[in-house]
């Protein structure tokens, strides 16, 4: 006896729910549907692991590999090609049909012309229909108030309840402008005149796509509640960790193509706001404020900072480009010259402003807030990434050097780059490592001692290899290596050029000179020997800078947050640790506090320019241990109380204008003052030339007059480096500048 021909097709999707996929089939077969039918199976999972088993126990249905995956959407476009019935009927891989389902689906499109889509009746495991299942067309206005967060402020508002108008009690077919097509029903005609699924939506929102395009037919769309279907719900997308972005993907896409790319920017724009981000606003705008408060009255400028200024100067005017940048303490090596490169765009733009230099890193420094919040989030939570977020901005000592235009300024948004790619790479994203090499090389040409990083990258290639991390045995690849290799020397280039020509000292003459740093540090007899700093001043530097950095009212408590910190990072360890391997977040920030922390002691050097390459780790390890407080729900409200004590008198402390002053005194006096002063030798030189002499503390330094020497010339007459008969002299003390 011939079989009859399918009538209905059952359309299937499949990703990694392989034993849902075979309840869902058997529960098909179970309810015995009367009217012909086949099922059409696409595979979209990447490994194909289903075919032999599923064509065992269930050989009738048809069997598509999906060459890609392109969605749920796309999948059902390729199963509509193969299939031969009159009808489509949509179904999820997790869910199971009752008898009669399908058969009254297909009696009540069949008998209503005027039907598009007719979706079956979705129930819970527990048999209780979801309410949410049939909406009002989606509008920006709409989108706004229901998928924000107005609807958890206002839950039973206008908007919402209108959204959502189907009566999940209600036994009569319900009319509706959207259905979820979980599992419905079309002809196959009318599905391939609106043009089959957009492919664009990957997954999510395609429901109100297709189901306009339906009205735009004349047709309308119902929900059947005497058909009923079974739904574990989001089965599938719990095997994706993308979820979130595919859903905000697809919105937009929505909004974009029904309502145009400004409308949807700004319906996303609104829609990415949520409890995380306006706390981060918060955070943002508290460290916009502290940076930018009276800037242009109290920026430090420096001799050191004006020799950049200078640099980035005669770079514009005479086309000459730097190769390196200013002396360090030792006087044949060099930081790099980017600084210079950065100064001089902003210089440009405004005409030589020294404020330009002091805007550019302030809004560095911002953008490094948001990478900080970026950084914890990815490599722990998004409360770790608030917390480690407000701890950056309003620190003190971050704050300051944020003010100051200087090298230093831009090193922890590079070391917040580092971190995430080191994170990316250990996370199995191989080419995250050229681009780890590459920021290594751009600190380098910030400050040489950012060197001390590659020892982390080093450490954890060592242990990659000893614990035999696929992340570490991986990286032996030819175009990693090449890569690697031009992420190095594309940074490097101007100071590869500088070495050419003078000997190598900035790489060859360095490394060896960092051998012998170490040489020194295990016993080896220095050449020139120096007494080092002692352990007592260190301290004193470190209690102070550690002030600055978490609590500048009382050293013990900074120390005190320090070991907290420690301690707490420490039990965060323990409590994630798993099968006695520490996780790639946690390694990352041990190696990096460990190298770094250990590398400054051992240095004995009590230099302000090395800090900044601590602060991501540190305020990593403190945000850490804040939250591992914030977690247990009795500690919780002391945890809120310390910290907003915490915040309150650092920006107590902040807000006061002589901090900003106090804090340099060793290096003079503000901006202002220093302006006046150029003012002053101007109107002393009276269109002469002259010799400008500093005097006092530091005047022994050949860069000490330099930031005079900027300010002059921008005012019209600067100094003369030839011996002229009027000599200017100037007295920079931490509280006024002197002219004679």
């Amino acid at each position: 006896m011939r079989k009859s021909a399918p009538v209905i097709s059952i359309l299937i999707v499949h990703y990694k729910v392989k034993e849902e996929l075979f309840e869902c089939l058997s529960s098909i077969y179970r309810s015995k549907i009367s009217v012909p039918f086949e099922i059409v199976v696409v595979d979209n999972d990447e490994e194909k692991v289903i075919e032999k088993e599923l064509l065992k126990k269930f050989p009738q249905i048809k069997y598509i590999k999906n060459k890609e995956n392109n969605g749920w959407g796309g999948g059902v476009n390729v199963a509509s090609k193969y299939a031969v019935g009159e009808y489509l009927y949509f179904l999820n891989p997790d869910t199971k049909v009752f008898p009669q389902t399908i058969e009254k689906a297909y009696s009540f499109i069949s008998k209503h012309p005027n039907a598009g889509v007719v979706s079956s009746l979705i129930l819970d495991p527990k048999k209780n229909p979801h309410e949410l299942q049939g909406t009002s067309t989606l509008t920006p206005l709409r989108a706004i108030i229901v998928y924000s967060f107005l609807n958890k402020i206002f839950p039973k508002n206008v908007i919402t309840k209108k959204f959502f108008p189907f009566n999940p009690h209600k036994k009569q077919p319900q009319e509706l402008e959207i259905t979820t097509l979980t599992a419905a029903i079309v002809k196959k005609k009318i599905f391939e005149k609106v043009g089959k699924f957009d492919r664009r939506f990957f997954m999510y929102f395609e429901e109100f796509d297709f189901g306009n395009r339906i009205r735009k037919l004349g047709l309308q769309n119902y929900i059947l509640p005497e058909s009923k279907i079974i739904h574990n719900l989001g089965s599938s997308s719990q095997t994706r960790n993308d979820i979130n972005a595919i859903f905000q993907k697809s919105r937009f896409l929505y909004f974009k193509k029904y309502y145009g790319l400004l409308t949807a920017l700004l319906v996303e724009w609104f829609l990415r706001i949520t409890k995380a981000t306006m706390l981060l606003a918060v955070i943002f705008l508290l460290g916009g404020f502290f940076r930018f408060f009276r800037l242009s009255d109290l920026m430090p400028f420096i001799g050191d900072q004006a020799w950049f200024y200078i640099s980035a100067r005669d770079m514009l005017l005479t086309g000459h480009i730097p190769l390196v940048g200013i002396e360090s303490s030792h006087t044949w090596l060099h930081q790099g010259a980017l600084w210079t490169y950065l100064l001089a765009t902003v210089l440009f733009i405004s005409q030589y402003n020294p404020l330009s230099g002091a805007y550019l890193s302030v809004c560095i420094d911002l953008a490094a807030i948001l990478l900080f919040y970026k950084v914890a989030k990815t490599l722990f939570s998004t409360r770790v990434g608030l917390v480690a977020a407000a701890l950056y901005a309003l620190s003190p000592l971050v704050i300051l050097i944020a003010r100051m235009p200087y090298h230093i300024s831009p090193i922890p948004f590079f070391v917040l780059l580092f971190i995430l790619f080191l994170y990316r790479w250990m996370k199995g994203s191989l080419y995250s490592f050229p681009l780890i090499i590459a920021i290594l090389a751009v600190l380098y040409n910030l400050e040489i001692a950012t060197f001390l990083l590659s020892a982390v990258v080093f450490s954890l290639l060592i242990y990659g290899f000893v614990t035999k991390q696929s992340w570490a045995k991986d990286l032996l690849r030819n175009k990693i290596i090449l890569l690697s290799i031009v992420g190095f020397c594309v940074p490097m280039i101007p100071m590869l050029l500088y070495d050419t020509f003078h000997g190598f000292p900035q790489t060859f003459g360095f490394l060896a000179w960092m051998g012998y740093k170490g040489l020194v540090l295990f016993g080896y007899p220095p050449v020139n020997a120096t007494s080092p700093t002692s352990w007592i001043e260190l301290l004193s530097f470190y209690t102070e800078q550690l002030q600055r950095l978490f609590f500048i009212g009382n050293g013990f408590v900074a120390w005190s947050i320090l070991l907290g910190s420690v301690i707490g990072f420490g039990f965060s360890l323990l409590r994630d640790i798993k099968n006695d391997v520490i996780p790639q977040n946690y390694l990352i920030i041990l190696f990096l506090n460990v190298i770094l922390i250990g590398g400054f002691v051992l240095s004995r050097t009590p230099s302000v320019a090395y800090l900044p390459m601590l602060f991501p780790g540190v305020f990593l390890l403190t945000a850490l241990s804040l939250e591992l407080l914030l977690s247990i729900k009795k500690m919780r409200f002391v945890a809120i109380f310390i910290i907003s004590v915490w915040f309150v008198c650092n920006m107590y402390v902040l807000i006061n204008n002589n901090y900003y002053i106090d804090a340099w005194k060793g290096y003079g006096t503000s901006y202002t003052q220093r302006f006046d002063a150029a003012q002053k030798i101007i109107k002393k030189a009276n269109q002469r030339k002259y010799n400008l002499i500093g005097i006092g503390d530091g005047s022994q330094y050949k860069n000490y007059m330099l930031n005079y020497t900027y300010l002059t010339w921008r005012l019209g007459n600067p100094p003369v480096m030839g011996k002229t008969k009027v000599r200017i002299t100037v007295f920079d003390t931490y509280k006024d500048v002197f002219v004679r």
